[in-house]
């Protein structure tokens, strides 16, 4: 399967994070003109195609997972099999820098036009906004931060299944929003650590 290729481990968490992004930038442009439970049935729509799409082509999964996936690490991250602690401080510290970087990005401009495009998207496209564009961009910042969250989760189950972006993992996304809540950006991050404590605890 894909770990056959035999690329440097760097270029390919590197290329899967251009990939990934360039998929958020075309679903972003295909979702950008729907408003309300068109949106949120179109983004939901997105999981099932790639749920199906991975289960049915076996370069890139099958219903046989990909697994040893934690041996291919870039150099500069270490050994993630042997040692777990690196991998759970290496995922922190990404957490921190995402946290960082969206806490920044929201207070650019670019930031304030995507919360007024969110809140009034007409209003906004009164005022001379591209919406469209703005909504799809904004689906690329949201795919960076996925396909880091990715390559992080592909080391640390050490396999790949297209369960991983079925419809379940769609819906818990969509449990660990409604926990956290949407108004603030700290949300996120406490919905998820809610949801994993509910989870495993629970």
């Amino acid at each position: 399967k894909g770990l056959l290729l035999g690329w440097n481990p760097t270029l390919a968490v590197g290329l899967a994070i251009l990939l990934t992004v360039g998929i958020g930038l075309i679903f972003g442009a295909v979702a950008s003109r729907s408003y309300g439970i068109y949106f949120l049935m179109l983004t939901l729509t997105y999981s099932v195609i790639a749920y199906l799409f991975v289960s049915q082509v076996p370069q890139v999964g099958g219903f046989s997972p990909i697994a040893g996936v934690d041996e291919y690490t870039p150099g500069f991250i270490g050994d993630v099999v042997n040692d777990r602690q690196r991998l759970y401080y290496v995922a922190l510290g990404v957490a921190i820098v995402a946290y960082g970087l969206v806490r920044y990005l929201v207070r650019t401009p670019f930031g304030i036009s995507l919360q007024g495009i969110r809140d009034e998207p007409l209003r906004m496209a009164s005022l001379g906004y591209n919406v469209a564009l703005h909504r799809t961009l904004a689906f690329g910042v949201g795919a960076i931060v996925a396909a880091v969250g990715g390559v992080l989760f592909a080391w640390w189950s050490g396999q790949l299944s297209p369960s991983n972006i079925g419809l379940q993992a769609t819906i818990e996304l969509l449990v660990i929003a409604v926990i956290g809540g949407l108004a603030r950006i700290e949300g996120a991050w406490l919905g998820a650590f809610a949801f994993i404590v509910i989870n495993n605890e629970v």
